[in-house]
């Protein structure tokens, strides 16, 4: 056997022994376990976005204010993992906000060009399918829950998109009746363009998508065609639109 081994080439015995070597390395390897560490932080993270998922989902079913268990059970966790991820309700809310804004961002309506009212039609078109997807939500937002800064921020910053999409859907107009009318025809559209009030028309008047489209649609053309007509007769925006009465006792 020693002399087999002697008139073997060193060059297959080192090639051997690397192989074994490297065997041993792999089956090391292999059998090495998996960060736990990882593993829990990425089940930690599907978790939260499956409450999230959960909570969203239940509001824009029109659920006014989801409990802990049936968010639980949305996401198929327990509610002690719903807590021990959030801490509180609060916490969970402001999460939704903010992922409902990124969603929103996606869904901003475009007016184009065109007429006036082509560009209303055009504008409330997409007005629409993004305050039936809003409204639900938002109204959680402001009246089910306190207040948290990240809620809030969210909220105003949604109000601000919006805002600024409107303004670019009615550029031509509001370039020509100058910046106080201009300001006080955007707090007008702010309030016709608002989730809160779309919600209302929807579950309070009992009106379909379509018919609460109509309502926004022709009152945006109004206000905006008032705003016009104001700027020609020198109007004051915040004055009232009726004459002084004055009676005499």
């Amino acid at each position: 056997a020693q002399a087999a081994r002697a008139r073997t080439p060193l060059s297959r015995r080192f090639a051997f022994t690397d192989y074994a070597h490297t065997t041993h390395d792999a089956r090391a390897s292999c059998a090495r376990p998996p960060d736990k560490t990882h593993g829990r932080r990425a089940r930690s993270e599907r978790s939260r976005e499956a409450m999230v998922d959960a909570l969203l989902e239940l509001l824009r079913s029109g659920t006014g204010r989801p409990s802990s268990a049936q968010i639980a059970e949305r996401a198929g966790v327990t509610q002690r993992t719903l807590f021990n991820q959030f801490g509180d309700m609060d916490s969970l809310i402001s999460a939704v906000a903010a992922r409902q804004t990124e969603h929103v961002l996606g869904l901003l309506p475009s007016a184009g060009a065109g007429t006036l009212e082509e560009r209303v039609e055009r504008y409330c078109d997409g007005l629409a399918v993004l305050l039936d997807e809003q409204m639900h939500v938002r109204w959680t937002v402001l009246t089910s829950y306190e207040s948290t800064p990240a809620a809030t921020e969210a909220v105003d910053l949604a109000r601000a998109v919006v805002r600024r999409r409107t303004s670019d859907a009615f550029r031509a107009e509001l370039d020509r009746v100058g910046d106080a009318v201009a300001h006080a025809l955007l707090d007008a559209l702010d309030i016709e363009t608002d989730p809160v009030v779309w919600r209302m028309r929807r579950i309070q008047q009992r009106l379909t998508t379509d018919q609460a489209r109509a309502i926004v649609a022709r009152t945006i053309l109004a206000l905006v065609r008032d705003a016009c007509a104001m700027h020609v007769r020198g109007c004051d925006p915040l004055a009232s639109p009726f004459p002084q009465v004055v009676i005499h006792p």
